[in-house]
């Protein structure tokens, strides 16, 4: 396929876009949106090369960058935020106009820690991509939009949540670094902790989503004049991606074997499909002024009751900029 000559006009970082949902919504993304210039940023170089190869070749575009970015480590999310602003500072980068936060992981073998201390699954899902969201506030441009990803137990345990052994998310957020740093689970059920943790990372997903369109509502940057935007996207049930790799064998089959069969159920889903929907999202005319929403495929539904605890909301992003060292006075600012 010939490469498009079109000049980037706006870009996009998308972390988690060598595989599964991350690359359908890049493919979907481009196709289009031509003129977009994508940033494909994961921790694996090997992979996201690899990714980025697929992608042109795909869509014929040679609008995309890649870059390192390591969400278990702060150290990493700064560098890369660094870089970022240099690149686009200069012109190298076109401007910044979303940033789409899917990354994830789901550990169920026991308890690991990132290098800051944290436990690794609220680190990646949760603390990362928090910190990424507000070092990269000031370099995003009208129209913007920052949408994050949901997961299990977003909107209450479902059916297939239940049938696959899926745990709850945690509702007693009274002690919010004990989510960071948990006590001592060595006498539980390993899947059960890991899969909750996961449950709870997402539901803090939610609840920063919210919290940020509340604070670009309050800096007067999500009017119809300057939308930019924050919302919550959930793929639907969407087996065959590499969210179940440190599960056993038997779940390991039933995932990528099995579960992919019931695609023709409304609710299972591909990754090519989930990430058309998400590429509508990040850059669909119909949702310019959409923020504060939680999308589910293509419609607007609800989250779990908790999510729209306002107090809880601000808790927990003070609480989330304090764990990973931010400045309160600068938190939520937008030039």
């Amino acid at each position: 396929m010939a490469s498009t000559q079109q000049k980037a006009s706006r870009s996009v970082v998308i972390t988690g876009a060598t595989s599964g949902l991350g690359f359908g919504c890049a493919k979907a993304l481009i196709r289009a949106n031509p003129s977009w210039h994508v940033i494909l940023a994961s921790h694996n170089e090997q992979r996201t090369d690899k990714a980025a190869r697929k992608l042109r070749s795909e869509t014929g575009s040679t609008l995309t960058t890649t870059m390192q970015l390591d969400l278990a480590s702060l150290d990493s999310v700064h560098r890369f935020a660094n870089r970022l602003h240099q690149d686009i500072d200069s012109g190298e980068i076109p401007p910044l106009h979303a940033v789409v936060c899917i990354a994830a992981t789901l550990q169920v073998s026991g308890t690991v820690y990132t290098d800051d201390g944290f436990e690794i699954t609220y680190a990646v899902n949760h603390l990362g991509h928090f910190l990424l969201v507000n070092l990269l506030l000031s370099r995003i441009r009208s129209p913007g939009r920052f949408v994050f990803l949901a997961g299990a137990g977003s909107q209450g345990m479902g059916f297939w949540e239940h049938a696959l052994g899926m745990s709850p998310p945690r509702t007693d957020f009274e002690n919010l670094r004990e989510l960071a740093v948990p006590e001592d689970t060595s006498d539980t059920d390993p899947s059960k902790v890991g899969s909750q943790r996961y449950a709870t990372s997402k539901l803090a997903n939610v609840l920063t989503a919210y919290e940020l369109d509340h604070r670009l509502r309050s800096a007067g940057l999500s009017s119809p004049d300057a939308p930019i935007t924050s919302n919550v996207f959930s793929p639907g049930l969407m087996p065959g991606t590499g969210l179940a790799r440190d599960y056993g064998q038997m779940m390991k089959f039933l995932w990528n074997t099995v579960l992919p069969a019931f695609r023709v159920l409304p609710a299972v889903r591909s990754p090519a499909e989930s990430g058309h929907d998400l590429a509508r999202l990040v850059t669909g005319p119909d949702f310019e002024n959409v923020s504060g929403q939680f999308i589910d495929g293509r419609e607007i539904s609800h989250t779990h009751p908790m999510s729209y605890d306002e107090k809880l909301q601000r808790t927990l992003w003070e609480e989330s900029a304090a764990l990973v060292d931010l400045n309160g006075d600068n938190i939520g600012n937008v030039d």
